[in-house]
């Protein structure tokens, strides 16, 4: 029987691995990143339902702008965090993904097929869901769209 090799024996992982800081190993642990996103996520549902919602949306809906002389571009922090941030965010994440599917644990098919189609899943089902419920004009008309 053939034996496996750990990905922790290769070079590139190696060195990734050793230069880890210490906020890396913190944010690389899966339960701390789960219960974060738990804790932000209560966090939002309790301030979309509080007073503080008034507050929070004119926050986000402040213009942020950048101006030299007569010439100024202005947009709101809304769609800063929705177009640049998120951008990063994506761009980062890809760069994520590639790593692990050329050296890191999803490099072999076998390996990557139930991440890969847990993706499919979660993109699929709801489509699948918010047709099923709208087939007829249904539950939820005109959900999605903003007025």
């Amino acid at each position: 029987m053939a034996q496996t090799k750990s990905i922790y024996r290769e070079p590139k992982v190696t060195r990734r691995i050793e230069r880890r800081t210490s906020l890396d190993k913190i944010t690389s642990n899966g339960t701390i990143a789960a219960a974060v996103m738990v804790v932000a996520a209560l966090l939002a549902v309790s301030v979309a339902n509080s007073p503080a919602y008034t507050f929070f949306h004119d926050v986000f809906e402040a213009p942020l702008g950048v101006g030299i002389g007569p010439l100024r571009v202005s947009i709101s922090f809304e769609t800063f965090v929705n177009d640049f941030l998120m951008a990063i965010f994506f761009l980062l994440v890809g760069i994520e993904l590639k790593y692990e599917v050329t050296v890191g644990q999803l490099r072999k098919p076998r390996q990557a097929a139930l991440p890969m189609l847990a993706a499919v899943g979660g993109v699929a089902m709801p489509a699948l869901i918010y047709t099923v419920l709208n087939w007829d004009g249904g539950l939820l008309p005109d959900s999605g769209h903003r007025g």
